[in-house]
């Protein structure tokens, strides 16, 4: 449909071409063509790894973009409101279809039930319905793989530094964010998170234009 109305809109016939099929069908012959110069992938890990090895041993330049499982920080002096509207765009926004999106919620306990039953803005249409899985345990497989979807857990935590190393412990090193009115905790958390970027008070679906990304 978006290569029709390429084309409908003025593209010339042949420079975009949009081919379906498996990896080792389509994927691999292209990675490995002599003609194809530049190769920009969107998927797993393991596969955007083997893509990087195939790349440089040919000589090819390589963008990857393999996976987020971003994470947003609630404290317990947090705005709720402010938090509740960074998380539905963060997380449901785009479906949640978008290597920012958030996919966990560390979420301070003496908050959680507050936040959890904040009604959000309804939504109409033909959607997959947004999902919220709480109770979950930073080592379970749904806080660690990325579901890309719009889908979020739910880790309870009972301080700054518990949430830190929860925010820490993934694969994933995008963006985080934290909500929270003490500026010391934000600076801390901006200091300690091992992601690239840390937002304050603000969701992590985003770019930003003055950084590369």
């Amino acid at each position: 449909m978006g290569a029709r109305r390429m084309e409908e809109a003025g593209l010339p016939p042949g420079v975009l071409n949009v081919v379906l099929g498996s990896g080792p069908e389509t994927g691999a012959p292209l990675v490995e063509h002599p003609r194809v110069r530049v190769i920009a992938f969107t998927g797993s890990t393991e596969t955007g790894s083997l893509i990087a090895g195939e790349g440089a041993r040919r000589g090819k330049r390589v963008l990857l973009e393999m996976g987020g499982k971003n994470a947003i920080t609630v404290m317990d002096d947090a705005d709720l409101d402010l938090a509740v509207e960074g998380i539905l765009w963060s997380a449901f926004g785009t479906t949640g279809q978008r290597c920012t999106a958030a996919s966990r919620l560390i979420v301070h306990r003496a908050v959680m039930d507050e936040l959890i039953y904040t009604e959000g803005e309804g939504t109409r249409g033909f959607f997959y319905r947004r999902t919220l899985f709480p109770g979950v345990h930073p080592g379970m497989r749904i806080a660690r793989e990325e579901i890309f979807g719009p889908t979020a857990v739910i880790i309870p935590c009972d301080s700054l530094e518990e949430a830190v190393r929860i925010n820490n412990d993934s694969a994933y090193g995008l963006f985080s964010s934290i909500y929270t009115r003490e500026v010391n905790r934000a600076m801390r958390a901006a200091r300690d998170m091992t992601t690239g970027i840390v937002y304050i008070n603000h969701g992590t679906t985003g770019a930003e234009v003055h950084l590369p990304f």
